[in-house]
Parts: structure tokens; C-alpha cells; sequence
């Protein structure tokens, strides 16, 4: 199980696509002309976002919800000096909901955030937003990534969630696989605090 981990954890870590971190680094680079301040910012959100994806195989399977977002929230504004005033993000998290007390596998939902900004927006004309919303369904914690973008076809649809076409992500493939094997191994369910 360990190893299985381990595994897993390395297959997360190449998440990291190269053509992200050049774009990152080539917006930073140019802010480090204009707006060294800003420049500095995106830095450290950068530093953040790839220490957090480092660090995922040593600590584990699971982070807080709080980590999560914040890792989100640090993705998204490396993002925003690429699409600028393009694009807007925000989060509707039930009150009740302690983020800092329920655990998720790590790099759960961030995948899907990439997703919904690299495919919904980024061949959108015009501004574009991306929301997630969480809240409480009973015992259950409901997780909603959703933008207004491009949008997909009926079928490419049926293909995603039927996992049968070639061209699916392997961040989608990931996500939708370790959210059904935790609920197939019940005994691994996190903790609500």
C-alpha cells in the first residue's frame, strides 16, 4: 500500500507540465521590468505552488482542505499573469465547513481548476470565470469546479465520464480514479472535523 502511494504521489508530481512553468516564468520575467513587486508576488505563489506538489509525497495521501485551497488560490494568480483581467476566480464554501479540519486526498481538487481554466477558458474570447463552490450534503462534502467557457459536446461529455476517448486529460483521469477507489475503500475515508 506504501508503494502504491509512492506511485501515485510521482504520477502527481507530473502534473507539473512544462509548458506551465515556462509561461510562469516567462510572465514573471516580464513583470520583473515593470512591476518588480508584482514580480516578487508571483514568485512566491510559484514557490508555494511547486513546494506543495514536491512536498505531496512526503507527506502523504491526504491535506486539509484549507492547504488545498490555498495552493489553488496560489495556481490561479501564476494564472492570472497570463490571462490578466481575463480571468476571475472565486470560492462559495459553506460557512459550517472547518477547512482547516476535513482532509482530502492531496491535489484533489486543483486539477480540476487547472482543467476548467486551460480547457474552458483559454480558447474563450473574452473574460472568463471560474468558480468552486463546497459545500455539505449530509455527511458527504460536495465539491463543484465550474467555469464559463467553452464548453464541451454531449458526447464529449459521455467520453469523459465513460473515460473512453484518447484525448482525456490525465488530470481528470486521476481525479475521477482516486475519488472512486476512496469510496470503493471506505476504510481510507478522511476525517470530518
Amino acid at each position: 500500500m506504501l508503494k502504491a502511494i509512492e506511485y501515485e504521489m510521482a504520477f502527481l508530481q507530473t502534473q507539473i507540465k512544462p509548458h506551465f512553468l515556462y509561461n510562469a516564468l516567462s510572465n514573471i520575467i516580464s513583470f520583473c521590468y515593470t512591476d518588480g513587486e508584482r514580480a516578487a508576488y508571483l514568485l512566491t505563489m510559484l514557490s508555494s505552488f511547486l513546494r506543495y506538489i514536491f512536498e505531496t509525497s512526503r507527506d502523504g495521501q491526504f491535506s486539509s482542505l484549507q492547504k488545498e485551497l490555498e495552493i489553488i488560490e496560489a495556481y490561479v494568480e501564476v494564472e492570472k499573469a497570463r490571462f490578466g483581467e481575463r480571468l476571475t476566480f472565486a470560492y462559495d464554501i459553506d460557512p459550517s465547513i472547518a477547512v482547516e479540519n476535513v482532509l482530502i486526498p492531496s491535489l484533489l481538487i486543483q486539477p480540476l481548476v487547472e482543467n476548467a481554466i486551460r480547457h474552458g477558458l483559454f480558447n474563450k474570447d473574452g473574460p472568463g470565470h471560474v468558480q468552486v463552490t463546497i459545500s455539505l450534503q449530509g455527511q458527504l462534502l460536495s465539491i463543484q469546479v465550474s467555469d464559463d467557457g467553452i464548453g464541451m459536446s454531449t458526447e464529449q461529455y459521455a467520453q469523459l465520464m465513460g473515460g473512453t476517448t484518447s484525448n482525456v486529460g490525465i488530470g481528470f483521469t486521476n481525479v475521477r480514479r482516486r475519488v472512486h477507489d476512496l469510496t470503493q475503500g471506505r476504510s481510507q475515508q478522511p476525517q470530518r472535523g
